[in-house]
């Protein structure tokens, strides 16, 4: 049946006018449900989840943690993120703090559920329901918060014992939120599941433009491989995004810019070059040079030495993003 559909089920079977939804490896604290049964007495379009704690599963201690929303990136993967700028004001660690999603465990009102369409029975195995619920609910009219005086207690199992590799049912489940919800943005969804893009300069098949192991301003070649620091994104705007695409405004895209002087091509996050005003902004086809529209210059490797990535008078050099998505 898989934890997507077992969800649905006991949601189905419920009867009472709250349903909560519950892992099997957690412990309930003592008083863990009377926050979360006041929210939703207070606005039954509140979804509410509780603080996790950890139990490490080698000693069973517990370890606390401390409150935080429910994010995701852009493979629809749920993440712990700090709660933004207005739960900080309150200076009180008790309050509800607003949330994109839910990690998983929520209650929720039975009959609100039903009205925004229940859990998704399009969903398969594991992975991706829980943002796909959170997305839902902000979007038909609802709210998700975590309730920090609200505890469980959750044990992470060395694997998942109904599948060994849960790739694929995650991938599947993710599109299927972007191709439902997600509208201009479902492109960025594609982007986290589809091979990643790769930046190569024809004279140099074996070695792709990176951002660092430990991203710093300046971009260099390295050979290649499938990790974040390589991946690749050209965007109709012109702009050239080196690195991992970051899914919200606290964490911004790093952008290859030409600083108008000297040889060296540098990485400035996007929404600063864009607001100083920098030359950001490139003139690419698939198979020809990475021209900067500002200056004229090419982006190009050099061969003295060290190969390294220069900015110059254009030579003829060219470069290939490889699986690229020209459309979603």
């Amino acid at each position: 049946m898989g934890l997507s559909q077992s969800r649905i089920s006991g949601w189905e079977h419920a009867t009472a006018d709250v349903v909560a939804i519950l892992d099997a490896h957690i412990e309930a604290t003592v008083g863990w449900a009377e926050p979360l049964l006041t929210r939703i007495k207070a606005d039954r379009t509140v979804v509410v989840s509780p603080m996790f704690d950890k139990v490490h599963f080698d000693d069973l201690h517990v370890e606390r943690y401390i409150p935080a929303s429910h994010g995701f990136d852009w493979a629809l993967w749920c993440m712990y993120e700090s709660f933004g700028p207005e739960w900080l004001k309150m200076e009180d660690e008790s309050q509800p703090g607003k949330s994109p999603s839910v990690m998983g465990i929520f209650a929720a009102d039975r009959g609100f559920l039903g009205e925004i369409g229940g859990l998704d029975g399009g969903m398969t195995v594991y992975g991706g329901e829980n943002v796909e619920l959170g997305i839902r609910v902000w979007l038909c009219g609802g709210s998700v918060e975590v309730v920090p005086c609200s505890r469980i207690a959750h044990i992470e199992r060395a694997h998942k014992p109904y599948a060994p590799d849960l790739s694929s049912a995650m991938r599947r489940n993710a599109l299927r939120v972007a191709d439902i919800w997600l509208d201009d943005y479902k492109k960025n969804v594609f982007i986290a599941w589809n091979v990643p893009f790769k930046l190569r300069n024809t004279l140099l098949m074996r070695q792709c433009v990176d951002q660092g192991a430990v991203p710093g301003n300046i971009p260099t070649l390295y050979e290649c491989h499938f990790q974040q620091p390589q991946h690749c994104y050209f965007n109709t705007d012109g702009e050239l995004i080196i690195g991992s695409i970051k899914s919200h405004k606290y964490n911004s895209n790093r952008c290859l810019v030409d600083p108008g002087s000297g040889g060296t091509p540098i990485l400035e996050e996007c929404w600063m070059a864009k607001a100083n005003n920098l030359h950001m902004h490139w003139d690419f086809k698939q198979g020809q040079a990475i021209r900067n529209k500002a200056t004229n210059r090419c982006l190009e490797v050099t061969q003295k030495g060290n190969y390294g990535i220069i900015l110059q008078q254009c030579s003829g050099q060219s470069w290939r993003i490889e699986h690229p998505i020209t459309s979603v």
